[in-house]
């Protein structure tokens, strides 16, 4: 079994599970972390040489890591409604013993895990953005001078045309064509940041200058197109 997971609202992974399945990666299974949390049971045992996890969703389908042969993980984050009821000091005891059991389970899924779970995420790294932009500068992009609370010379209505996504997925960079030292840096960047894929925003000035502006584990991955999911697919299958 292959998986896809993600939270319920991601178009983006209902696009990568239909262009998936159109290539021949059977059988696949999107589930979402709405029906993960409230699945009606959720076994996961750590052994001295062996780990588990066996999930039984609402709908009737069953999630057995045995099965598992690779994952793309899209997952940004738990809902927590269902604890809305207790009180603040209960709830956040649940939320943070809900979210240790996901990265634990999570991180432990067989196979390839394309953005497995870390302590700084369900899907890998999610970090302030003084972190991104220090970890950027490590990896030999052009940064703006940062000052907490903004990024000096940060323009919210700068025109999209200015504005470049580069998706990094096992080290190669799909998405707006870019300059050979500004695609080192993006594959450097997501290798600091230990995922497999990752999207950088940048500024482009009218100079040609890239300028790193924001990044996530969790991009919009349709503007890498077919040859992402290309990608994807050899990824998950190596």
């Amino acid at each position: 079994m292959w998986l896809i997971l993600c939270n319920v609202k991601d178009t983006t992974a209902l696009w990568a599970y239909r262009g998936l399945k159109a290539r021949g990666l059977r059988p696949l299974e999107i589930i979402s972390a709405e029906a993960l949390v409230y699945s009606t049971c959720l076994k996961h045992r750590i052994e001295s040489n062996n780990v588990s996890t066996r999930i039984k969703l609402t709908d009737g389908r069953v999630l057995d890591s045995v099965s598992v042969r690779g994952t793309l993980n899209r997952i940004g984050y738990l809902p927590s409604e269902h604890l809305l009821a207790a009180d603040s000091v209960d709830r956040q005891y649940a939320e943070q013993e809900l979210h240790a059991l996901f990265v634990s389970w999570l991180y432990a899924l067989p196979g390839t895990v394309i953005n497995r779970s870390s302590p700084q995420g369900l899907s890998g790294a999610w970090m302030h953005q003084s972190k991104w932009l220090w970890l950027a500068s490590q990896a030999g992009l052009s940064t703006p001078f940062y000052r907490s609370g903004a990024m000096i010379g940060e323009d919210a209505t700068l025109p999209q045309l200015l504005r470049q996504t580069v998706i990094v997925l096992a080290g190669r960079c799909f998405g707006a064509p870019v300059p050979e030292n500004v695609r080192r840096g993006c594959a450097k960047l997501a290798q600091l940041c230990q995922v497999e894929t990752l999207g950088i925003d940048f500024k482009v000035e009218s100079n040609g200058k890239w300028t790193f502006a924001s990044a996530t584990p969790v991009p919009e991955i349709r503007r890498g197109g077919e040859p992402l999911l290309d990608a994807v697919v050899e990824t998950l299958i190596k």
